[in-house]
């Protein structure tokens, strides 16, 4: 009871948080809730106020549980009111006509993507060509990519004539949600602009100060670009000392993630608190300067943290850091003592004020899992052995902490990221050492180049960043270096957390029904684990995945994965994440039995032959460019039949030909011809699927 008396805003945290997830999941209507927030604040005020003398009420017990519905109340309705869908000014509600103009602002810097530009709007304007509204909402724009679009920047006002479309959810199953993520970041809606329907109206009509932070990292990003040679130690260089990804490729990615060391290439709490400390402790002699010198350290220390946040362009991860160190230096300043949990709560709470939907965000979940973890486990972990040797006491230090902030975080590594790497302890061995070491290195280099003494932390910063590299890149290579493809729900997160809870508990109380416990909690997991596995081994799907202009079909079993497509994309892993992998994961797979469609395969499980395949009793055949329905002498009786290529189909001929239990349009059929096949097909009442539009008749 003691310890929640020293954490009050955890106490205002946690209910709050819990409102807040209340709103995200829609689980329960406004209409409910403002009413319930309005009457318990009510009751709260009366309860507060009023002297009562009544033996059966005790006012600061009803007090304190009624403060907590309170909050969570206020929790769902600040979230809601803080979507502007909800409001009848957004622009979706402006006009009845689909095709609109729209003027907005460009708040985040433009992504160049493959064929397009991608930029965000906040929408400011609208017109349908006969009445000009004001209105609200962001909106997601992809440009076409010319050389107009390419010199898109923050700041930017234009006015673009598009169709908004509404965001839709995921084509294929355990995709990931791009609706949800966009709809927590307040964007509903996404539009196409093609070269010649929009224009620049001005330019630098951001906020000034994200405007200047912006500026001033292009030209930190320029120093950096013209001192490292190589386009490797660049990509890591920028996105490890300025938080700039986008010259990161997929293998480097994927090294920095195998290792576990991907946490260096996010700018975020990490680099915040290796600044954090290395001031904290040169400024250190300042706390026995007094009242006045204690002020002057926090004052510098606060200067320095938000000017890097600056000049990584006051990016939200950063931010978030910033928030949380500034919070622990104002708290470190009081002149009582503090708890660090309370002074976490409180950066928490001041973020969420600003957005409350900053906690689906990934990196804050880590953020904050990892510091609570280094802070609350690190000095017990480092308690269990001593080292007289300086250098073994400093790596047994380094190594508790990379423990401290795995087992805080590792039940999320999973359930996003579906894996967890195996020699995260060696590699932060490494890591953590040489991030510090370019990190001093890199801003130095900044801060000289424009005096002309930069040539000697240019030369080290570049025989560092290739030593980080290969350490990497042989933590990689070393044999099961990644356990990759783990897969596991929401009640597996909160299972394992509970499990690490009560380990963590033994080893402070060390009582019997702790070790019943954990026990217990490894068995349901192992339960709910065999469950799934027995689950997915009587389960066979055939699944058609819409990706865009592909025909990719997969067969899918207890022991077998079959994956027939082109031969770009079998190549291509990243697509193969985004669309398809994750799907594999959740079916207890890792790995597939790669085909082209044009292949003849005979294997145990499923067997091809031109374009009639046999699998589980089930007959399918594939309609596409090289399939000759005209050809057909006898009727052909399938399960399935799959319309494939970039053609328009004799439905007519096909309907006389072949008999089907379903049709299936994939995706490798432009949109506007599939729509057309699908209705003529719906004419002679054949059951059909369309991929695109996801629907069965």
């Amino acid at each position: 009871m003691d310890f929640w008396n020293k954490v009050p805003f955890l106490r205002l945290v946690v209910p709050f948080i819990l409102g807040v997830v209340i709103e995200i999941n829609n689980w329960i209507n406004i209409r409910w809730m403002l009413p319930l927030l309005l009457v318990s604040a009510v009751l709260l005020l009366v309860i507060s106020l009023y002297p009562f003398k009544s033996k059966f009420l005790k006012r600061p017990l009803y007090a304190g549980r009624l403060s907590l519905i309170v909050t969570l109340l206020a929790g769902f309705c600040y979230a809601w009111f803080s979507r502007s869908i909800n409001y009848n000014t957004h622009f979706s509600k402006q006009s009845s006509q689909k095709e609109i103009t729209v003027v907005g602002t460009i708040y985040e810097p433009p992504q160049e993507k493959a064929r397009s530009v991608k930029v965000f709007l906040e929408v400011h304007e609208t017109s349908d060509g006969s009445e000009t509204n004001p209105c609200i909402g962001n909106l997601l724009v992809y440009f076409q990519k010319t050389d107009e679009s390419l010199n898109l920047k923050y700041g930017d006002q234009v006015a673009v004539r598009c169709f908004p479309n509404e965001i839709l959810p995921p084509d294929n199953p355990k995709q990931f949600n791009f609706q949800k993520y966009l709809h927590n970041n307040d964007v509903y809606h996404q539009a196409y602009a093609k070269s010649g329907s929009w224009k620049l109206i001005e330019s630098k009509q951001g906020h000034p100060i994200k405007q200047l932070a912006y500026q001033f990292r292009a030209r930190m990003l320029t120093i950096l670009t013209d001192n490292i040679s190589d386009h490797k130690n660049l990509a890591i260089g920028a996105a490890l000392i300025l938080g700039y990804k986008d010259h990161l490729d997929p293998d480097i990615l994927r090294s920095f993630s195998s290792a576990g060391a991907m946490h260096v290439l996010a700018v975020s709490g990490l680099h915040v608190g290796i600044i954090f400390l290395f001031f904290n402790s040169l400024l250190s002699f300042l706390d026995k300067k007094g009242s006045y010198g204690k002020l002057i350290k926090v004052i510098t220390i606060l200067l320095i943290l938000w000017a890097y946040a600056f000049i990584t362009g006051l990016s939200p991860s950063v931010m978030r850091a910033a928030t949380m160190f500034s919070a622990v230096v104002i708290g470190q300043s009081l002149n009582r003592p503090t708890n660090i949990f309370n002074t976490l709560s409180a950066s928490a709470f001041l973020l969420m004020l600003f957005d409350p939907h900053i906690i689906t965000k990934v990196g804050f979940q880590l953020s904050y899992l990892a510091v609570i973890g280094i802070v609350y486990l690190q000095p017990k972990l480092y308690a269990l052995l001593y080292f007289k040797n300086w250098f073994l006491d400093k790596i047994w230090a380094i190594t508790c902490v990379s423990f401290a902030a795995q087992l805080a975080t590792f039940p999320l590594g999973l359930y996003y990221f579906h894996q967890f790497p195996n020699y995260f302890f060696i590699s932060n061995l490494i890591v953590i050492p040489m991030a510090t070491i370019i990190l001093y290195t890199g801003i130095l280099l900044l801060i000289t180049v424009p005096f002309g003494l930069g040539s000697v932390f240019s030369w080290l910063l570049n025989h560092e960043l290739a030593f980080l590299n290969k350490a990497v890149v042989f933590v990689e290579e070393i044999p099961y270096s990644l356990m990759y493809g783990n897969y596991i729900g929401v009640h597996e997160v909160l299972l394992l957390y509970l499990t690490v809870a009560l380990i963590l508990a033994w080893f402070y109380f060390r009582k019997t029904y702790l070790i019943f416990s954990i026990s217990a909690m490894v068995v349901i997991l192992l339960l709910i684990s065999s469950a799934g596995r027995f689950s997915n081994s009587s389960r066979h799907q055939m699944i058609v995945y819409k990706v865009p202009d592909k025909s990719v079909l997969n067969f899918v079993g207890g022991r077998y994965n079959f994956l027939l497509s082109d031969q770009e994309f079998i190549k291509d892993e990243n697509q193969q994440l985004y669309y398809v992998k994750h799907n594999w994961f959740s079916l207890g797979h890792t790995e597939a039995s790669y085909h082209l469609l044009t292949d003849d395969i005979d294997a145990v499980g499923l067997s091809k032959y031109h374009n009639l395949i046999a699998i589980q009793d089930n007959q399918i055949l594939l309609i596409d460019t090289s399939f000759k329905v005209y050809g057909l002498k006898n009727v052909i009786t399938v399960d399935y039949a799959i319309l494939s290529g970039d053609q328009f189909f004799d439905v007519e001929t096909i309907d006389d030909r072949v008999e089907a239990g379903t049709f299936i349009l994939d995706s490798s059929i432009p949109q506007r011809t599939a729509k057309i096949v699908e209705k003529l097909m719906r004419k002679r009442h054949m059951t059909v699927y369309n991929v695109h539009e996801k629907e069965l008749s």
